[in-house]
Formats: C-alpha cells, sequence, structure tokens
C-alpha cells in the first residue's frame, strides 16, 4: 500500500455512510487520508485496467497506478469540482502512462542504439577490398610528398603530435609546421581524388 507523508496524525472526518467521489475528495484536501484510502479503493481496479491497455505491461500499470495516487494526494488542495472526480483521476493516470511508454521508448531506442554501436555489422567483402585499397593509396600519396612535408604529416597523423612539438622536434617554425601541414592536406587531396571518386 502507498505511505504518505505525514505532517500531522492522519485524520478522518468521513461520514458514517458512503460519500461520493466529490465528497472523499473534499475531506482529501482536509488531509484525510481514509478518504484516499477509499478513493484507492474505488479506482485502482479500473485504473490498472486502462493503464494496461497504454503501457502493455500489469507491473508498470500497478506502479503507474500507484504514482496516481500519490500525485493525487500531492494535488489534494489543487481540484475543483468542474468536473467527474473518476475523469480526473483517470487523466492523471493516462498521463502517467503514456509519459512512462514514452519513457520506456527512448530507453528502447537508446539500447538498440549502444547494441548497433557495440556491435557494428561486418564489412561486406566489397567493403574491405575497397578500404584496403584505399589504404594503398593513401600510403602510396603519403610517400611520394616531398621529405619535409611528409615528416610534418607523419608526425602529425601517426605520432600524433601537436604543432608545437613538431616544431620542437624538427627546429622548424610552428608557421612553417602548419603551412607544410596544409600543403601535405592538398596534395594528397589532389593525389587521391581519382581513387576518392
Amino acid at each position: 500500500m502507498v505511505e504518505f507523508p505525514q505532517t500531522q496524525p492522519l485524520r478522518s472526518t468521513s461520514p458514517p455512510e458512503p460519500a461520493t467521489d466529490e465528497e472523499l475528495m473534499r475531506l482529501l484536501a482536509q488531509d484525510d487520508a481514509l478518504a484516499l484510502h477509499e478513493l484507492m479503493r474505488r479506482f485502482w481496479r479500473p485504473i490498472i485496467g486502462r493503464v494496461t491497455r497504454i503501457v502493455d505491461d500489469p507491473d508498470s500499470a500497478a506502479d503507474i497506478a500507484q504514482q496516481t495516487f500519490i500525485r493525487l494526494w500531492q494535488r489534494r488542495r489543487e481540484w475543483t469540482p468542474s468536473g467527474s472526480v473518476q475523469a480526473y483521476v483517470f487523466r492523471i493516470a493516462r498521463n502517467a502512462a503514456l509519459n512512462e511508454r514514452r519513457a520506456h521508448q527512448s530507453r528502447e531506442q537508446a539500447a538498440d542504439r549502444r547494441s548497433r554501436a557495440a556491435h557494428p555489422a561486418p564489412p561486406t567483402p566489397l567493403q574491405s577490398l575497397e578500404e584496403g585499397e584505399l589504404r594503398d593509396a593513401i600510403a602510396v600519396a603519403v610517400e611520394r610528398l616531398p621529405s619535409r612535408r611528409k615528416e610534418v604529416y607523419l608526425l602529425a597523423r601517426d605520432a600524433e603530435l601537436s604543432h608545437v612539438e613538431i616544431s620542437q622536434r624538427m627546429g622548424i617554425s610552428r608557421q612553417t609546421v602548419a603551412n607544410q601541414m596544409t600543403a601535405a592536406v592538398a596534395d594528397l587531396r589532389r593525389t587521391l581524388s581519382a581513387v576518392l571518386d
């Protein structure tokens, strides 16, 4: 059963005969926990039935029913007798169910993305052949670069050095490193354009 925070001892001003839903809501607004339990007794099963059709899971439906009555307790002073109590309670339950369904779908999509990322599809034989050809073409194009340009490019790509580290290692200015790197990329792009197209 749902437990609710108490700021004062539970009290009941419930009438001796069965109260209407509206009377129970008025008592609930006065912190009458027994009125809440009576509303739960009346609406618990119908809420579970309706919510199960939305979330398609009886366990989640029971959780949502519980959330519904927690929210009803939390908002007990907000209700105004402009419509039926049943419609009010079912609207709270429906909104909670729709939120749960959206959250469940988001969790499934995220899990699916993680699964695909962790287990990517193996490359097809054609993809493997194309990747091998591209690697070979890049290696040939890099070998054809002028020696200083090639050295700068390989230090940046393979050794993952920054422009500052390359300039210190080669004894050249950072601007020279940047110029050589720009020229190397332009040369490679020109040489590989036929392969990439």
